[in-house]
């Protein structure tokens, strides 16, 4: 691709592996989940990133060698940078019984510092989840992988991804005690990015962020 002196191209991070559903059908304390296999395994740099839904009301505690970035259990978010041939089922754990439904991808093409940052969360009670705003402090340097993690109560289903992003895995995922979780992405270069509302079967209480993963 021809790129004119003096501009540059952005990278934006990149899908490595299908990703992974995983959940319980009781409620218990330890949570396991599978990892994405890419034909090849798992290589070192790559940033393996889950996103879990468990209801409220519990300290939350990692898997070994993974950072929590959002340690809300309605919205848990946790990350690792691989160090090559990860496999799973990892686990973790939450102080009370809870059910879970977690969402594991892989990302390739991700910067090596500085690589990622959230947004408060931001809750309501409508027939939406509204992510909030996020600029990333990268701001034009490099491109980003946007996410918006969601959690509708009040037995509502999500019924469709915001305009312009995909679902990671399955659109609606049902948590159990009548409660959703979705998770969606788009890659982008923009310097903010306002995700659309995304629209649930009907009004219900939700919680809802915004994660930027930077691109190398």
């Amino acid at each position: 691709m021809f790129v004119p002196m003096g501009l540059t191209t952005l990278t934006t991070p990149a899908v490595a592996a299908d990703p992974v559903n995983s959940t319980d059908s009781t409620a218990v304390t330890t949570h396991p989940f599978n990892l994405p296999t890419p034909v090849g395994g798992i290589k070192a740099g790559q940033l393996l990133l889950a996103f879990s839904f468990t209801g409220a009301g519990s300290t939350v505690t990692g898997p070994a060698g993974w950072t929590v970035l959002n340690a809300d259990p309605n919205l848990l978010v946790m990350y690792k940078v691989a160090v090559g041939g990860e496999t799973g089922p990892v686990s973790f754990t939450t102080a009370a019984a809870k059910y879970h439904k977690t969402v594991c991808e892989l990302l390739t093409g991700v910067a090596t510092s500085g690589f990622i940052e959230k947004t408060a969360e931001d809750h309501g009670s409508s027939g939406y989840a509204d992510a909030p705003a996020i600029s990333p402090s990268w701001g034009t340097s490099a491109g980003s992988m946007i996410y918006t993690p969601s959690i509708m109560i009040n037995d509502a289903v999500f019924t469709a991804a915001p305009i312009g992003y995909d679902p990671v895995g399955t659109l609606s995922l049902d948590v159990g005690n009548l409660t959703a979780g979705s998770v969606c992405r788009r890659n982008t270069t923009i310097v903010t990015e306002d995700p659309p509302s995304q629209t649930a079967s009907y009004g219900g209480s939700w919680h809802s962020l915004t994660v930027a993963v930077k691109g190398s």
